[in-house]
């Protein structure tokens, strides 16, 4: 409880509302009340009803069954079908709401974990191939019981 006496109530984290009589009540958050005002819950309500249904980010069943047949059943990312008989995720702008393309769970998942930003997504591209070449001075041959540690490898021998 001590770490969080200087910390004040900051409002509603979608609009900043800061009266709390405006909130509902959660026992399990800091400050006993939820992070959204009433107003932006109600909104945030409708809108998971609105994408629930595909109103809201453009998709129907004929713009969706459309999708499946150009990108003949396939994530427009990776290639993967349709694993484990789930339906392709109905990708969209999340600025202006048009619909994109079909993408499997992960790649969605994926975009979604660095917040579809592309420079964010160069930074990681950068760190994989920083990595890449690290990761391969630990690779080991068949017929060795010691890592290869190529030229250009920094890594030092055990």
């Amino acid at each position: 409880m001590g770490q969080w006496t200087d910390c004040e109530f900051r409002g509603c984290s979608r609009c900043g509302e800061k009266d709390i009589s405006k909130f509902d009540k959660h026992s399990g958050r800091r400050f006993g009340v939820q992070s959204l005002c009433r107003r932006c819950q109600r909104r945030a309500s409708t809108i998971c009803e609105w994408k629930r249904s595909g109103e809201l980010i453009g998709w129907n069943e004929e713009t969706y069954n459309q999708a499946m047949e150009r990108q003949d059943g396939a994530c427009a990312i990776c290639g993967h079908r349709n694993l484990n008989n789930r339906k392709l995720a109905r990708d969209h702008n999340h600025t202006t709401g048009r619909p994109r393309e079909l993408l499997c769970i992960k790649c969605n998942a994926g975009l979604g974990s660095f917040r579809e930003s592309i420079p964010l997504l160069l930074k990681a591209i950068d760190y994989l191939k920083k990595h890449e070449s690290i990761d391969s001075c630990f690779d080991r041959k068949e017929e060795q019981s010691t890592p290869d540690f190529p030229e250009d490898c920094h890594a030092q021998e055990p």
